[in-house]
């Protein structure tokens, strides 16, 4: 068992009252209570009626991973105008905090009858850390902790690739509104904060295995829904494969995460070496990010997920150190399968899930509507697109676009079955369906089904099963 993973334990129900319980016997939020109580903590989010006299203040500094903790606003909270002397608890210390640039006072603390009373900041779900830190600078003393089994530790992700449109044969940006959605199942592909590629973001799971799949799965749909292609190279863009570390529901971990993170890395560091072209300053071991759940893994590249087996072990021992248990170790395979994936990377070639080259992956065959459909006809045709059907490219345009070639004539288009025609179309793209404006423009299920049957008669598409 590794010694840094013993570091990051599961802790039941709410942080503030497991933070605050290693060094008092009870502790009480929002709640009239009497400050005098003995081995005791109180957090209030207003003005407690008792209020203190204090003899002395001690100021703390060198707060880390507090995140944007609540404290006491000016003239609010455990401020007061007076100070008055409670003769039975004896006096207080005022605790100050230097925190980005201000001072804010954190609460009273009474030696004689180990009593804490804080305001709202140890509510927030990064207030463990400094509970901590200020608990050595006043050395209150660690209670005995009774044992209890630890909560199941979850993984999360949100692997980023970069979107390869097959038709120009390139890197693009993704459509903030065309390649986003949520799958029940699996989880939802959104847009990164950059704005420049697309990241699944799979529902949490226990299972290192199921993760993968999840993400893999959310790629897959993406693939079938966007007609782009999952890209892994990460030349054109930073990419990274991001794994998160929480607990199930009523639990939250505690760190040092740091010492966590040193663990991983010296089991899958050696993977930063597949990073692409692009990620920059972002390929760098000991990378991660504080999480209210707990903590994000940011050091491996997005490429560790073209192999499953490669991107299932890395997973595998992250869940491992975060549970405290001997992760599994690197084997000849997992080091061939890192060179085939090295291979690819150095390759320069934009590659996807089994190192896929897509230089020479044909783009999936579509129905494209080249001019102003009504929104039902091209919700139709984005159903008939996303069902696996169509069989080959084929054009679905108005009469009005072609002049000369198809007259936008009613009568000729009610003779020839609302319009349906199939000819060579400037646009190279074969067959073209015309429809007159008229038509187009005013949605029937009929009038679908029948553009259905001549597309299938013309082996655009597939007929239903």
């Amino acid at each position: 068992m590794l010694i840094a993973a013993k570091q990051l334990r599961v802790l039941t129900q709410h942080i503030q009252t497991d933070a605050l319980h290693k060094y008092f016997k009870v502790v009480i939020a929002h709640d009239e209570a009497d400050p005098s109580q003995p081995d005791a903590a109180f957090c209030f989010c207003d003005l407690p009626r008792q209020e203190f006299r204090y003899r002395d203040t001690v100021v703390i500094t060198n707060l880390s991973q507090l995140g944007h903790c609540f404290f006491d606003d000016p003239g609010g909270g455990l401020r007061s105008r007076q100070w008055v002397e409670d003769p039975q608890s004896g006096e207080w210390v005022r605790i100050v905090v230097v925190y980005e640039g201000s001072r804010e006072v954190a609460g009273f603390y009474n030696p004689a009858t180990h009593t804490l009373v804080a305001t709202d900041w140890v509510h927030d779900a990064f207030s463990a850390p400094a509970i901590h830190h200020i608990a050595a600078v006043m050395k209150w003393k660690r209670r005995q902790e009774p044992g209890s089994p630890p909560g199941k530790i979850l993984l999360g992700a949100d692997p980023e690739w970069e979107a390869w449109d097959p038709r120009r044969r390139e890197v693009v940006r993704p459509d903030p509104q065309e390649d986003c959605f949520s799958n029940d199942d699996f989880g939802e592909v959104g847009i990164d904060g950059s704005g420049t590629v697309p990241e699944a973001r799979p529902k949490p799971t226990s299972d290192p295995e199921e993760l993968y799949w999840r993400i893999k799965m959310l790629a897959l749909e993406w693939e079938h829904r966007t007609k782009k292609r999952v890209c892994l190279a990460g030349h054109r863009y930073p990419i990274g494969a991001h794994i998160h570390v929480g607990a199930e529901d009523g639990y939250q971990l505690e760190g040092p995460f740091q010492m966590f993170v040193d663990a991983v890395d010296s089991q899958v560091g050696f993977l930063l070496r597949l990073s692409g072209n692009a990620r920059g300053d972002y390929r760098q071991r000991r990378a991660w990010r504080l999480q209210p759940y707990g903590l994000e893994y940011r050091t491996l590249p997005s490429a560790v997920l073209a192999l499953e087996d490669l991107a299932v072990w890395a997973i595998r021992v992250i869940h491992a150190v975060a549970k405290g248990e001997r992760p599994p170790r690197r084997d000849q395979k997992i080091t061939n399968l890192f060179n085939e994936v090295l291979e690819a990377k150095n390759s320069g070639r934009p590659f996807s899930f089994d190192l896929k080259d897509l230089e020479k992956t044909a783009a999936l065959p579509e129905l494209i509507l080249r001019d102003e459909w009504a929104r039902e006809w091209q919700a139709w045709a984005s159903e008939l697109n996303s069902s696996g059907r169509v069989l080959r490219d084929a054009l679905l345009f108005g009469f009005a676009e072609n002049r000369g070639d198809v007259t936008n004539d009613d009568a000729i288009a009610q003779a020839q079955g609302w319009g349906l025609i199939a000819y060579d179309h400037p646009s190279s793209i074969r067959p073209a369906i015309g429809l007159p404006r008229s038509v187009r423009m005013a949605w029937d299920a009929n009038m679908a089904s029948l553009i259905e049957a001549r597309l299938i008669q013309l082996g655009v598409l597939r007929p239903r099963d």
